[in-house]
């Protein structure tokens, strides 16, 4: 009987195994395969060979359908539409008694990005290709922080998607591709998937710093300092403080000249001691040098060693060191995102948003053929490629993307680029180009050549003799000095060296970036992205922005706004490298052990960090005006959102005022922007508006005036005070009690004129404007009587012509 059995259970064993594999052969899954963007799309199109058709993926027979998003489709909504209605007007409010906000009052709910108007379209397509698909690919980037599986994962919770769910990782390569599509995961619950948890807790971690942006607000407006909203985040913030900081270096530099004694020999090479912190032959008078020079007698120069060494090709670029380079050519680092950008979808550069800057064995071996075409484009000779191996300082087993570096499209020239993207096109593929095809040449060789003194061997000097060039004739060419320098001389005589302290350099794109790379923050891509959103002026849709930086010349300055921040962020720890690696780690616990109760702890650092960083925050505040001096009125935004006004600081009290002038029924002036400036600065204008007589004469009324803080009485009895422009009366009243013009033909009536008009003299002034709008010097005029109450100015000379 248990023979039997035992023989009936492996008859059902080899059938179930045989009708499982039939069913691989026969039946289809249809799947919808979700890329990021059109231009990736276009890529697996090539791979697969179409847009649609049969491939092995999940099972051998699988029907597959291509369709893309545009990046991020979805945002998170507003805090106030995060909650529930009785909580609305708490989170919609900007109040410092609102804050801290309470992570667990949130949805997370998302909505369709608003700024991108083909959000919803793209949504409810997407929708409509997946309505008879059994599964979903998301065929988004692999990112490293995990963006790619956020982007993919929300677009699938908005459509309401609840069948099959794919995973693949993938490089830029259609070889990549296709392995990739070999060998999906499925991913039974998002919430378990670690790569998007680690993208979702950098997502609201991010989300939750809007806090610092309203704080920044609401302190600096209270202060008087209304410039604007700050842009508060971990990257922003970092960027601001190091550019701020760097500034307050320069501005408190004080140089301190130094003098010592050295040697120089008859081939100009100097020969000086090593210097270190409290040795005394750095002079701080030149008297003290000088005197040590006259006792130094002349001496012959002796080789110590000459030791040969070799320097590798240096990694590959990132985008934020490649925009750097191509910067100093003088392109603005906007236009090279976007250019690079462009080139990538054309297929001439790699992937922009990478982290590599190292190859994996098949990226290399894929761009290695193309390598002579790539040479003979740039103008590198080919006989110097010859390190066809990938070194094992550039290697990797694996990477998302690898460096960036030349696609696989090669232009025929350099002018079938500069037809499609201008010149920095060129810029960029060169500078691409040279840094690949510099890991294709032999290494750097060059002796380091030492000497000293024979007499006085603590004075030392040294130099490279190149020996190789090699890729150092194209990538970091040496200067003619350096690639021909001049051996040790035979003799060396004494002299004053002068030097000082040295300055701070400023905050170019290198500056800022070497400080990001030194820490650890951001992509090259992200560094570069976040630099441009701080500088950019206009919105896409062409509607303006507050910028927080200034770029002159490639060297970057706070604006007042990001003055303000700066400011009020100094010592806070979101400005601080630290709390970019606190989340990286704690980002990674995530990935690594995907739970609820990992992603909660990342609210946990966020509120411990915000904490501390509230109470900093309002500390400062209250140094704004030691830190930033007096507000500066043309960098205040109205409260309005009325065009008609402006908001500004008057003498000492902050306030808005209507930038029109006008008498119902009678005139309106709007003040031009020299009349705005003017009354901002608490001086006063003159303008002329046209009246009407009431037999309906039209004829010309000057108004003199300035912005006064006046008063009124509203209909409750309560005193109103409020900034406006006060016109002067438009008569002077003489001794006698009449009245005459306080204007005549542009010219102001002083006391001091009025002194000499009321005494019967006549007086001159400098410049009259005539009807014409011409203008004479110096006419003469008196006062005289005229009809009823008034007196008139009448000209004795017209002066002459201007």
């Amino acid at each position: 009987m248990f023979i039997y059995l035992k023989y009936i259970s492996k008859f059902f064993v080899k059938y179930a195994i045989m009708k499982l594999k039939l069913w691989k052969g026969c039946c289809r899954v249809k799947l919808l395969i979700l890329c990021e963007k059109n231009s990736a799309r276009q890529t697996f199109e090539k791979a697969l060979n179409g847009r649609s058709g049969v491939h092995s993926i999940v099972t051998p027979n699988d029907e597959y359908y291509l369709t893309n998003a545009s990046g991020h489709l979805l945002e998170l909504a507003d805090p106030e539409d995060q909650v529930s209605e009785d909580k609305k007007d708490y989170y919609k409010t900007w109040d410092l008694q609102n804050i801290p906000w309470d992570y667990t009052d949130f949805t997370w709910k998302k909505i369709p990005i608003r700024s991108n108007n083909r959000s919803t379209e793209l949504l409810n397509k997407i929708k409509q290709d997946a309505r008879d698909k059994d599964g979903i690919v998301i065929a988004t980037d692999n990112d490293p922080s995990g963006e790619g599986d956020v982007l993919g994962w929300e677009i699938l919770e908005y459509i309401n998607w609840t069948k099959k769910v794919y995973r693949i990782k993938f490089e830029d390569s259609e070889k990549s591709i296709l392995h990739g599509l070999e060998h999906p995961k499925e991913i039974v619950n998002r919430n378990t998937d670690g790569a998007y948890l680690k993208g979702l807790s950098r997502q609201r971690f991010d989300y939750l710093s809007m806090q610092y942006s309203r704080v920044a607000k609401i302190k600096s407006k209270e202060m008087g300092y209304d410039y604007g909203t700050p842009k508060a985040g971990r990257l922003k913030s970092l960027i601001l403080g190091i550019v701020g900081r760097q500034w307050a270096a320069i501005n408190g530099y004080v140089k301190k000249p130094f003098y010592e004694a050295r040697y120089k020999d008859n081939s100009n090479h100097e020969y000086a001691r090593k210097f270190e912190e409290g040795d005394t032959f750095r002079h701080t008078g030149k008297v003290h040098a000088e005197q040590e020079v006259q006792n130094l007698s002349d001496d012959v120069p002796k080789v110590l060693e000459s030791k040969r060494k070799t320097a590798r090709p240096p990694l590959l670029l990132d985008l934020s060191g490649m925009a750097s380079l191509v910067q100093k050519k003088g392109y603005g680092t906007d236009t090279i995102e976007k250019v690079y950008q462009n080139m990538y979808q054309d297929g001439y550069v790699s992937y922009p948003r990478t982290a590599d800057k190292k190859f994996s064995q098949v990226q290399f071996d894929e761009l290695l053929p193309l390598a002579d075409e790539i040479a003979t484009v740039v103008g590198v000779s080919t006989a110097l490629l010859t390190h066809k191996e990938l070194r094992s300082t550039h290697k990797v087993e694996a990477c998302e993307h690898g460096p960036n570096r030349p696609g696989q499209k090669v232009p025929s020239s350099l002018k079938e680029l500069e037809t499609k993207y201008g010149k920095v096109g060129v810029e960029i593929y060169t500078t691409l180009a040279k840094s690949f095809l510099a890991i294709l040449c032999e290494d750097y060789v060059y002796d380091v050549r030492i000497a000293t003194l024979e007499n006085h061997p603590e004075y030392i000097s040294k130099f490279n003799m190149p020996v190789e060039l090699n890729f150092r004739k194209f990538l970091n060419p040496l200067s003619e000095e350096q690639l021909y320098p001049r051996d040790f001389g035979t003799t060396a005589s004494s002299f004053v060296f002068s030097g000082s302290n040295k300055k701070p350099s400023k905050p170019n794109s290198t500056f800022i970036f070497k400080y990001l790379i030194k820490n650890d923050v951001g992509t090259g891509a992200t560094r570069l992205s976040t630099l441009n959103d701080l500088v950019r002026d206009k919105r896409s849709d062409g509607r303006p922005l507050q910028p927080m930086l200034l770029v002159s010349k490639g060297v970057y300055s706070l604006t007042p706004l990001g003055q303000v921040e700066y400011a009020l962020l100094s010592g806070c720890f979101l400005s601080n490298p630290k709390a970019t690696r606190v989340l990286q780690d704690a980002m990674a616990e995530v990935e690594t052990n995907p739970s609820e109760e990992k992603l909660n702890k990342i609210y946990d650092i966020f509120s411990e960090m915000f904490s501390n960083d509230f109470v900093t925050m309002q500390k400062n505040s209250q140094n704004l005006k030691d830190v930033l001096g007096d507000v500066k009125p043309e960098a205040l935004v109205s409260s309005s959102k009325d065009s008609n006004t402006r908001q500004i600081m008057y003498e000492g009290r902050s306030g808005h005022y209507k930038v029109t002038y006008s008498q119902k029924g009678r005139f309106s002036h709007k003040f031009t922007k020299s009349e705005i400036n003017a009354l901002e600065q608490g001086k006063k204008i003159m303008f002329d508006v046209s009246r009407k007589t009431t037999t309906g004469k039209s004829y010309k009324q000057t108004i003199t005036g300035k912005l006064a803080w006046q008063k009124f009485t509203n209909k409750q009895g309560e005193v109103i005070e409020y900034l406006g422009f006060k016109a002067d009366d438009s008569n002077r009243k003489a001794k006698d009690g009449k009245f005459y013009p306080r204007v005549f033909r542009g010219h102001e009536i002083t006391d001091a004129d009025a002194e000499i008009l009321e005494n019967g003299r006549n007086l001159t002034i400098p410049v009259i404007t005539l009807n014409n709008g011409e203008q004479n010097s110096n006419a003469v005029v008196k006062l005289v009587d005229g009809s009823g109450k008034y007196k008139k100015i009448e000209i004795v000379e017209w002066g002459k012509r201007i």
